[in-house]
C-alpha cells in the first residue's frame, strides 16, 4: 500500500517547515523539530521556561529553574544564592536546638515525669512497708 506524499512528509512543530529531506529530532510527545528550534528549545534561559519547571525558593521567594535549586530534606526548594553551607556545630544552635526539642516535645517530657514519680512512690511504698514488717514490734 502506497503512502501519499502528505502522511509521509514530517514537519518542525514550531517553526513548520518540511523535514522530509532533513534531519530532525523527535522528542517524547511524538513532534519532530528542525535543529535550529531544537537547539533554541534547549538553550531556552529562566524567563522563557515552562512555569511548571520555575520553582520557587523559600527563602527568598525567587522563581529559578530546577537545575538551578536544591531540594531540601523538608522537600521544599532553595536557589543557589541561598543555599550556603553554614557552621552548624555553635553553642548558639546547641540550645535553640534544645529549646526547639523542649517545646515540640513537653508532652513526651510530661510523662517520662510522671513515670519517674510513679517508679519513685512505688519504690517509696515498697520501702515502708518492708520497713513495718522486718522492724521489730514496740513493747509499751
Amino acid at each position: 500500500m502506497a503512502m501519499n506524499h502528505l502522511e509521509s512528509a514530517r514537519f518542525c512543530a514550531s517553526c513548520g517547515i518540511d523535514l522530509s529531506q532533513r534531519d530532525c529530532f523527535l522528542n517524547s510527545r511524538g513532534e519532530h523539530h528542525c535543529l535550529p528550534c531544537y537547539e533554541a528549545a534547549k538553550n531556552c534561559s529562566a524567563d522563557t521556561a515552562v512555569p511548571e519547571a520555575l520553582k520557587t525558593c523559600v527563602l527568598c521567594g525567587g522563581r529559578v529553574e530546577r537545575k538551578d535549586c536544591h531540594k531540601n530534606r523538608h522537600g521544599r526548594y532553595v536557589c543557589e544564592k541561598c543555599h550556603r553551607p553554614r557552621k552548624r556545630r555553635t553553642w548558639q544552635h546547641a540550645v535553640k536546638k534544645s529549646l526547639r526539642w523542649l517545646v515540640t516535645s513537653y508532652e513526651r517530657i510530661l510523662l517520662w515525669v510522671m513515670y519517674a514519680c510513679f517508679i519513685t512512690f512505688c519504690l517509696w511504698l515498697l520501702y515502708t512497708l518492708m520497713a513495718r514488717i522486718a522492724a521489730p514490734p514496740v513493747v509499751d
